[in-house]
């Protein structure tokens, strides 16, 4: 149904007609400047504000980079420091994730009802206390804890951010200023992973390493509890550096966790004085609070009669169409009008199917487990791994800066279908990475003949950890040759750092970390589930090559379209849930990938990967339009058209029309607009 408005403008200027409704041309009163005083530098000044406001909101990006570069080195650290099991390692790493996919639900409905501004004020105190709490646990319970709280602000941030960020926007920048979210989630991966390494590096878990005083301390330490003191009942008794002592073995993992409260508080600060979503404003029944802060935005010499009018006519039809379904009887519900409007549904399917498949093409379980894979390639020194891990994601934060500039060029479904290509390639890399890496095996040299279990009939590495419940026991002393004393042992039950038995029962918590053996300790490490092997840098260079891919399309890109696919009465809804869809596939993603790599293997895993990722490649090159270079209100349009399955380079290249005039291909861009109306969605 074509509201009365819409069907003037339509009449004044039908050789124009499209959506936005266009401007009669009259100066409003309340306009800042004349056409004619406008300068040629006021889309320069908007541009100035915009990339402010949208740094700002963007920080919430960087938390939740942050978050999982972060983790994915400290848990390295963590794992032998409180000796957790695959299932707390797996839980920790999760437990944020579900917190966040939970309360996103909600953050749809709190945007709705109070504005993008609060919900990113709330999300940014929620993170700050759940860094804290972080750097503050003293046991796997605390820490569970704040990762929790953590995934609540993460959650209310992520379906919030990109929204306002989209709505804030120009058409002509809208893209890139959604994917400089993205810039920022990469940043705070490399920082995160970089916290983790420059921590590890000066506050080793390594007691004596780099100070040797405390080495007298620890020394101390070690002869009173040999002595048997009650060292439990009188630790404030002990001389002041042994409690020093205390604060430092922990002191690498509180840096990594608790700094994250930093940019949580900046971002609070500085969007104190960041405006109110205008669309947010004129939805709500405030045109002139709306109008202000949208001039603001664009300049004060920039002419937004045209942005407003186009505002306006869509929240006009979405009253009209609401007040329709009334007098009919049928319910306001957002979610039923969502499910019975056609254009909208096939939207929010495709920004379901988008956020799922960035998730499910392995994206969190490398950044998450980076550290963790390379170790699983053959580096076993922890320093090395968690290095390695900083610079795979220094491969993403730099190449997401390509995907910024390629947005607006080659738009978004070029761009998409791209990625997920070359994703589809580097996953079936890496799992070829892992069968080279296994194919060459340490044998086992040494046996416990006295034993009955299964261990002692491996006879290599890679056969043993195929025992469950079995490890590779080896010696690392690289001026005798490197890898000597191989056995296959038993692990300790419940631990998978420890064996039953053997050289590798006695084991610190520091054991594998570098310098470890330089410091007096054991020369052995227990690999368990994993072999070392002089071919881990194919796996490095696996990763840092599907990083490539990845972080230009298929990381900014769900969030990018998403953000703008929807109408305005139905974008926080429909965002929450595509939103919500992705944190639940984070989730179980990331909680089932150490349990694979178990049951399938580490190749094995991989291929599955590609295999998903595959599925998702053909299914966006018949499904994902272009949205480049449309206007925000236009976008039910596109939806409304019916599908066609394009021709293998339809969505790639111009076409010359009969009279000569070069035309976007169906795919490709902006088409004509002619003709287009508002429909009454529950008619479609």
């Amino acid at each position: 149904m074509v509201g009365e408005n819409a069907g003037s403008k339509r009449e004044e200027h039908e050789d124009d007609a499209t959506i936005p409704l266009k401007s009669t041309g009259q100066k409003l009163p309340s306009s800042a400047c004349d056409d004619d005083n406008t300068t040629p530098n006021a889309d320069f000044s908007a541009s100035k504000f915009v990339y402010v406001l949208a740094f700002f909101s963007a920080i919430g990006g960087f938390l939740f980079g942050y978050d999982t570069g972060v983790v994915s080195g400290a848990m390295l650290i963590i794992r032998k420091e409180m000796e957790l099991s695959n299932a707390w390692h797996e839980a920790i790493v999760s437990a944020t994730i579900a917190a966040a996919w939970i309360f996103s639900l909600f953050g749809g409905y709190l945007s709705d009802r109070l504005g993008r501004k609060p919900v990113i004020l709330a999300a940014s105190v929620v993170f700050t206390v759940g860094s804290i709490v972080m750097g503050a646990a003293d046991g796997k319970e605390g820490l569970l804890a704040g990762r929790i709280i953590v995934g609540v602000g993460i959650g209310w941030m992520s379906t919030t951010v990109s929204v306002y960020i989209a709505e804030a926007s120009p058409a002509h920048l809208r893209g890139r200023l959604v994917a400089f979210q993205s810039v920022l989630i990469t940043m705070g991966r490399f920082c995160g992973a970089l916290a983790s390494a420059v921590a590890f590096t000066l506050y080793p878990p390594v007691t004596g390493r780099k100070q040797p005083v405390l080495m007298m301390t620890t020394d101390l330490l070690t002869a009173t509890k040999a002595a048997g003191a009650h060292l439990s009942h009188s630790h404030h008794h002990l001389p002041f550096r042994l409690q020093w002592l205390d604060v430092l073995n922990f002191s690498s993992r509180r840096y990594m966790l608790g700094i994250a409260a930093i940019p949580a508080v900046i971002q609070f600060v500085g969007f104190l004085l960041m405006p109110e979503s205008p669309r947010w404003l004129f939805s709500h029944g405030k045109p002139e609070e709306a109008r202000k802060v949208l001039q603001r935005i664009r300049g004060p010499c920039h002419n937004i009669d045209d942005e407003l009018e186009a505002i306006k006519a869509s929240v006009d039809e979405s009253e009209r169409e609401l007040g329709y379904r009334r007098q009919r009887g049928q319910t306001a519900n957002v979610i039923i009008q969502i499910l019975q409007s056609a254009p909208v549904r096939r939207a929010l399917f495709l920004g379901c199917l988008l956020q799922m498949f960035q998730q499910i093409a392995g994206i969190n379980t490398v950044m998450y487990y980076s550290a963790t894979i390379i170790q699983m390639a053959g580096f076993y020194d922890t320093a090395k791994a968690i290095w390695l891990s900083a610079l795979v994601a220094s491969v993403n934060f730099i190449c997401t800066f390509l995907g910024i500039y390629l947005v607006e060029k080659v738009g978004r479904r070029r761009l998409t279908l791209g990625s997920l290509l070359g994703v589809v390639l580097s996953l079936a890399f890496l799992a070829v990475g892992f069968m080279i890496v296994d194919s060459n095996g340490y044998a086992v040299t040494e046996f416990y003949h006295d034993k009955t279990d299964l261990c002692n009939s491996a006879s290599e590495c890679n056969e043993c950890n195929s025992i469950i419940d079995c490890g590779f026991c080896f010696m690392d002393n690289p001026a005798s040759g490197g890898i000597l004393k191989g056995s296959c042992l038993l692990s300790k039950e419940n631990s998978t750092f420890l064996s039953d038995y053997g050289p590798c029962s006695n084991l610190s918590s520091t054991a594998g970390f570098s310098g470890s053996a330089a410091a007096g300790q054991s020369p052995f490490i227990y690999a368990y589930g994993w072999c070392p092997s002089p071919h881990g840098w194919i796996t490095v260079l696996g990763l840092m090559t599907y990083l490539l891919f990845f972080a230009p399309g298929m990381g900014p890109m769900p969030w990018t379209i998403n953000a703008e696919i929807y109408p305005l009465w139905a974008r926080s809804t429909c965002n929450s849930i595509a939103t919500s869809t992705n944190w639940f596939f984070n989730f179980l993603v990331s909680m089932t990938f150490l349990t694979i790599t178990e049951i399938l293997t580490r190749q094995g895993a991989f291929i599955f990967y590609c295999a998903l990722s595959t599925v998702g490649l053909l299914l966006f090159w018949w499904l994902l339009p272009e949205t480049k270079g449309r206007t925000l209100e236009e976008m039910e349009v596109v939806f409304s058209r019916p599908r066609s399955c394009p021709v293998p380079w339809g969505s790639w290249t111009t076409k010359k029309s009969k009279t000569g005039d070069m035309a976007a291909s169906p795919d490709s861009g902006p088409e004509s607009s002619k003709n287009v109306q508002f429909h009454d969605s529950s008619q479609i």
